[in-house]
C-alpha cells in the first residue's frame, strides 16, 4: 500500500479523493501512516477471520462426514 502514496499519484490530486491527505504541510502528511496502520490492520483482521473461518467449515465437514458412515461401511 505504501507504494501506492507519493505526491505524484494522479488519485491522490482529485480533492474528493484525497481528503485531508495534503503533502503541503505536516498535518496532512502525519495521516497518512495512520491511515496505512489502520488499513494494514483491517487487511490483517479480515485474513484471519477468513482463515478461521476456513479451518471451522473444515472441520465441521470432516465431523459430519465421519458421523454419517453406515454401519455396514464400519465392518
Amino acid at each position: 500500500m505504501v507504494e501506492k502514496i507519493s505526491p505524484t499519484t494522479p488519485v491522490l490530486a482529485l480533492p474528493w479523493a484525497a481528503g485531508g491527505w495534503h503533502f503541503s504541510n505536516v498535518p496532512g502528511l502525519a495521516t497518512k501512516p495512520k491511515e496505512i496502520n489502520r488499513q494494514a490492520a483491517v487487511i490483517g483482521y479480515l485474513s484471519a477471520f477468513v482463515m478461521i473461518t476456513v479451518a471451522g467449515l473444515g472441520l465441521l465437514f470432516a465431523v459430519n462426514v465421519r458421523r454419517r458412515r453406515s454401519p455396514l461401511a464400519r465392518a
